[in-house]
This record gives structure tokens, sequence and C-alpha cells, in this order.
């Protein structure tokens, strides 16, 4: 029971940590309010919008890291998470005031939250499943991951409840128009609205989550999950038995080191982890950036909201899965293996994306694209766990995920040579190409002598 608590507590607050991926969804309802307010917004302007909440949330994670010993694993989550509550509730109120004003509460307080908070339910639900570190993560990342395929609907009913189209066309890109009044009152009046309702609202789930979380109390038996049958184990993972990298279930007092942040950053294997962090990131940022974008300018015709919206929902909920996934991937054919499987699929799936005919072809391969997205959210803390101990996760897990807050800095410039080239094709491809990149660096990788 206690362990039910725990898994579901975690994965109540992760779904509201997971509004992170909700921009793609919310990006042409606040990007065309912005317009009508200011002429020069434009979803180029307001792709920062996500770039510096990404930043925010690698550049404050080792700070909740560090908070775990001194705040506790509850307290840490609940001081996130209202933080990020609070900077969508404040939003309302800054999106009135223009880009930069809103960047700050949206962007600057919800990246602080969800980094503060996103490790700690981690941490918790590994003390209980200490022998499945790819499972456990997968677990409670699978409400990140998939939380949006909840809130985006809701958005799209708060913002947008009579389905009307973005008829401006102005750049290539699809706004709603503000000189029509039923538009104007029926949509982009709505939006101040829209971030009160949600702050309020994410603020009461995640103190129900917090209340739930138990840890696994120390020197007691924790559930008990089946590891991988040795005959199961991929070949790679038998080779990197003999040096280092293993995924046979021995007691950890067995061989099992932990690595402080400076030892690790002293480890090159740390260092191809964070490049190919770094990589996957720019398709993590098309994918949770351009959802509905890229869909108005790809598929033939264009399509609806209600479309575009039950598309990104969907594809949202492959996110979450893909933790799932990807994780009993990695407890079974440990990290080289799952690593490249994923940058291969999606960067097959990034390349061959403008060659969708219609929105059920966009619909199914954004669904394959996000479900690596959320592949790396799983296979990295995973890998870090599994390379470097669990001891100090959260610190060290937070300095990896500086290459991602780093990427997602300059994503915004590499997709505004696209866009201003009105090229969405030629930014799938150049994404296609970064994911290759990865794929290099995991299969260079190998874990550091006398890894778990």
């Amino acid at each position: 029971m206690a362990f039910a608590r725990g898994l579901l507590g975690s994965f109540l607050v992760h779904v509201t940590l997971g509004s992170f991926y909700c921009w793609g969804n919310i990006a042409p309802y606040v990007t065309s309010y912005m317009k009508w307010h200011s002429p020069e917004a434009s979803y180029a302007t307001t792709s920062w919008v996500f770039s510096i909440c990404g930043f925010c949330l690698g550049a404050f994670m080792s700070l909740g890291g560090a908070l775990h010993a001194q705040l506790g694993l509850r307290a840490t989550t609940l001081l996130g998470g209202w933080t990020l509550s609070l900077g969508v509730w404040l939003s309302s109120w800054t999106v009135q005031q223009g880009l930069w004003p809103f960047v700050c509460t949206y962007s600057v307080m919800l990246g602080l939250g969800v980094g503060i908070a996103y490790t700690a339910p981690i941490k918790c639900l590994m003390g209980w499943l200490p022998e499945r570190k790819g499972l456990a993560t997968g677990l409670v990342v699978l409400g990140f991951g998939s939380g949006a395929s909840m809130l985006d609907p809701l958005q799209a009913a708060l913002v947008n409840p009579r389905n009307l189209a973005p008829t401006l066309i102005e750049g290539g890109a699809a706004y709603f128009d503000w000189a029509d009044a039923e538009v104007r009152v029926d949509v982009l009046e709505r939006v101040p609205a829209m971030f009160r309702t949600l702050g309020a609202m994410y603020a009461c789930a995640q103190l129900v989550g917090v209340l739930l979380m138990v840890e696994a109390p120390e020197g007691q038996p924790t559930t008990s999950v089946a590891p991988a049958k040795v005959g199961l184990l991929a070949a790679d993972q038998l080779e990197g038995a003999r040096g280092g990298e293993t995924d046979l279930k021995q007691p950890a007092a067995v061989f099992r080191k932990q690595y402080g942040a400076l030892e690790m950053l002293r480890a090159w294997q740390f260092w191809l982890l964070a490049l190919n962090f770094c990589v996957n990131t720019q398709a993590v940022f098309f994918g949770a950036s351009f959802s509905k974008t890229a869909g108005s300018a790809l598929i033939p015709g264009g399509a609806s909201d209600s479309q575009l919206t039950a598309i990104a929902a969907t594809a949202s909920f492959c996110n979450g899965m893909g933790r799932i996934l990807w994780g009993l991937l990695s407890d079974r054919g440990g990290f080289r293996i799952s690593m490249l499987i994923l940058c291969f699929l999606q960067s097959s799936l990034l390349a061959t994306l403008p060659l969708c005919v219609n929105s059920t072809m966009y619909g199914v391969w954004s669904c394959g694209i996000m479900l690596c997205v959320g592949g790396n959210f799983t296979l990295f803390p995973a890998a870090m766990a599994h390379y470097f101990g669990e001891r100090n996760l959260g610190q060290n897990y937070g300095l990896l995920f500086l290459a991602q807050s780093l990427s997602m800095l300059a994503a915004p410039k590499v997709a505004g040579i696209f866009l201003a080239a009105g090229s969405i094709a030629g930014l799938c491809r150049a994404d296609a190409l970064f994911v290759l990149v990865g794929a290099a660096c995991a299969a260079a990788n190998r874990p550091p002598s006398g890894a778990a």
C-alpha cells in the first residue's frame, strides 16, 4: 500500500510538472494574443518562451538535488511545484504586459519549479525499486511526459471552446485574427483567465501528490520486481558485464561505486553523455515547441485547431508511454543499445515528417517522434544512476541536465534560421542530423570502471 501511495503521489506531481510540454499547444493562442497587442510578436520570438523555460529547468535541477538532504523529498517537491503554479498564475497578468514579463513568470518560474521538483519523486520511487532503476524512472516520468495529453484538451477548452481556426496568415504562419470580433471574444480574451485557472489547479494537485508520496524505509525490504533473465540480456550487455556495464542484479554492496560531482566531471563518460543529451535536445525542442505550427505548415490543406490539439495530446501520451517502454528496454539491453535504437528511429521520423500526406500520417509520425522524446528522460537519468551511482543522483543528473539547458538556448537560433526562410522541412532534417550525432555518442560510450 505504501509503495502504491508513493507511486501515485510521484506520478500526480509529475503530471503537473508535465505542463512544461504544453507550450506547443498554447503557443498559437499566446502568440496571437501578443501579436494583437504588439505587431512585432511572432512564433520566432515566442519560441524563446520554451527555450528559456528549458534552460531554467536544467540550471536549477542541481539545486533541487541539493535540497533533498536539507528539506527532504516531500518538501523539495512541494517547493518546486508551488513555484511552478505561482508562475503560471502570475502569467495571467504578465501575458498582458508583453513577451519578456511573460518570460519571467511562465519561463523562469515554471522552469525553476520543475527543476527543483523533478528528481525528488524519481528518487522516492527508486527507493522502492532499487534493482530496476530504468523502470522506476519510467513509472514516475510517465506523468511528466503524458501530462500534456490531459492538459492540452483542457487548455483548448478554456481558450477556444468553439474550435475557431487561426485564419490570419503572416510569414507562412497562421494566427488567430484579432480583427474578427468573434475570435477576439471567444479566443484571445480568454487567454489570461486560462493561466489563473491552470495555476490554481496545479497547486491543488501538487499538494495532494506530496501528501501521498511515501519514501521506502531505510534497511527495510523493498518492493520486488523480477530482474531481467540472463538469457534475455543482449550481447552488448553481457560484454559490458566484463567492463563494468551490466544489468545482472547483484547486491548493491558488491561493486557499486558512488561518484561525487567533481569525480564525475573528471570522467570522459559524463561528457559523452552530456554531448548526447545536448544534440538530442534539438529534437525535443522541435517536438515540444512546433507541434501545431508544423502541422499547419506541413499537412496539405491544413488542419483544424481541434485536430491539431488531438494530435498534440496523443503525441504527449506517447511521450509518457515512451518513458516506460524505453525504461524497460534499458533494463533489458543497457543504455547503449537503447539509445542507438532511439536515435535511429527518431532521426528517420524527423527526416520524413515533411513527406506526410494527411493529418493521420502526421499524427502517427508526431507520436513516434514524441515516443523518442520521452525515452531521453528515462534513459539519461537511469544511465547516470547506472554509471555514477544513486547516492548523488539529484545533483549529478542536474549537472548533466545543464547540457540540455545550453542546447535549449541555442535551439531558437537554429529554428530561426529555417523559420526565416519559411522552411519547416529544413528544420526537420537539420534536427534529424543532430540526433544522428547523438547516436555516435552513444555508440562510443562505456561505463566507468566499478559502475553498477
